[in-house]
This record gives structure tokens, sequence and C-alpha cells, in this order.
């Protein structure tokens, strides 16, 4: 898969799981507990010395305790028919370990955990919103409308929740490569607070709409909000790192890989990304 569009796919992934919206709260905090752990793997070329989200890496340690907490779910929800939030949680895990380590594998767990959750939520109810989730992560942006209109539905709806929601349209519309109308909902959606998700992805957007001071400015405000160090910090290094790649500037762009490796240690995405230089460079 180029570049590009790997990115863009785990753009949508971490606008989903927050960087922002529908959850990135969780995955940061536990990745910033372990911000600390991370120094051995400051230095330069750690990201070819570590296997993908090996034991001794920041990804390995969330990844550790993203299993474990599958687990533990998976225990208190046996028996039961009534555990479909368990259900939507482990669903959720799923997708995190899928993030963190591409394995195809995780997609089909979080699959049966959505269907199990589905089955016990009272009629009418359910994880929509991770249903949605699920479908934009796998590309089937058709069966994503229909869980947002269902979310709506609900009794209450937060404003915060509304906000998610509206970005989730947004980042559809900007997968289906309907950049101009993405570009407008973003701007329309920065007159709130800014996250880091929607920043991310408001970047892309003026980038292919063709402002891109723009789009270099919305990065580094979102790398601002991200701080130096966990996923978040590391999905804008790979942002930033990208743009560099497009302006065929890949010394700046190897360096802002090994800054998401020093921020991040071990996500295979950043390796994937060092690789690509590496044989591109081969290939000259």
């Amino acid at each position: 898969m180029r570049t590009r569009s790997k990115l863009a796919l785990v753009a949508g992934a971490l606008t989903l799981l927050g960087v922002g919206a529908l959850g990135w709260s969780r995955v940061a905090s536990r990745a910033d507990a372990r911000a600390g752990a991370s120094d051995q793997h400051a230095a330069e070329g750690s990201a070819t010395r570590d296997a993908p989200c090996g034991d001794a890496t920041d990804c390995g340690r969330l990844l550790k305790t993203v299993e474990a907490d599958i687990a533990f779910r998976t225990a208190r929800a046996a028996g039961r028919d009534d555990a479909w939030l368990e259900w939507k949680t482990i669903a959720l895990d799923h997708l995190e370990r899928a993030h963190l380590t591409g394995d195809p594998s995780a997609y089909a767990a979080a699959q049966r955990a959505l269907d199990t959750a589905f089955e016990q939520s009272p009629p009418g109810s359910g994880p929509f919103l991770a249903r949605a989730r699920m479908n934009f992560t796998l590309h089937r942006f058709d069966a994503v409308e229909p869980d947002l209109v269902r979310a709506e539905r609900a009794v209450l709806v937060h404003a915060k929740t509304r906000a998610r929601i509206a970005l989730f349209r947004a980042d559809v519309l900007y997968n289906l490569q309907r950049y101009d109308e993405a570009d407008a909902a973003y701007r329309e959606l920065l007159k709130g607070p800014p996250t880091i998700g929607l920043l991310a992805s408001a970047a892309q957007a003026a980038r292919r709409t063709g402002d891109f001071r723009r789009g270099e400015a919305l990065l580094e405000q979102a790398g601002a909000l991200a701080g130096p160090r966990g996923e978040a910090r590391a999905w804008v290094e790979l942002q930033l790192g990208a743009v560099a790649v497009e302006r065929g500037d890949l010394r700046a762009a190897r360096a802002h890989y090994l800054a998401a490796d020093r921020a991040f240690s071990g996500w295979y995405l950043v390796h994937d990304e060092l690789a690509s230089l590496r044989g591109g460079a081969a290939s000259r």
C-alpha cells in the first residue's frame, strides 16, 4: 500500500480512536503512562533495532495492556446474555490491537465481539458508533452513515458526541475524495475547540485542496496539542513525514519518521515508512 493511502486509513483510525474523537483519551492515557519508559529508544535508529510492537517497545507495552483488558472483559462477560457493553469494549480493544499491529485477525475478532454486543443489546439500541468505526476502518463507507443516524436518535446525545459524529462524517467525505466538502466541514468544526484528530484531518484536506501552507500550520498545531510523547505525537510526525515525501525531501521525511519512533517506539507504520524510504533510496 502506498504511503498516502496507508496513512489516510490510519488517519481515520486515529480520528475514530480519538486523537479527538470516539475514545482517544483511553488510548492516550495508556500511552502517556508509559511515555517515561521509552527513553531507552530515544537514540536514532531504534526503529531498525526493535521488532514492530516488540515487548520492549512502547507499542508492545500498550499492546500487553490491551490484550489483558480483552482477557479480563471476555472472562467477565462469559455465560451472560446482558453484557453488551463489555462486548462493545472488547470490540474496540480488538480494533486498537489491529491499529497497533496491522494484524488482520484482530478485525475478525472485533466483528465477532460487535455481533455479540448487538445480539445482547436491548431492541433499538447497541454500540452504533463502535460499529460505524469498524465499517469506516475497513472502508465500508456506505454502512457508516446509517449507524451515525441511529446514534443521533438516542435520547441523550452530548454536544461532544455530536461533534464527534460531525467529524466522522467529514472523515468519510475525505476518504471518498470529496475534498472540497470535507475541507468545508473541517473548517466549520474548527470554529469550536480543536482536537488533534480534527487538526490532522483538516491538514490533510487543506493539502488536497492546494492550501499547503495552511495544511502544515494545522499539523504544527496538532503537534503542539499532542505533546512530545505518545501515539498521537507519532501520528503527527508520520503526517509531517508524508508531507516531506510529497516535497521530495527524503532527508526531512526520515527525520520525522525517526521522531515518530522516539515518540512511540515499535509502531509498525513507522517501520514500514522507514523501510519504504530505504527501498526508494536503493532503487535510485
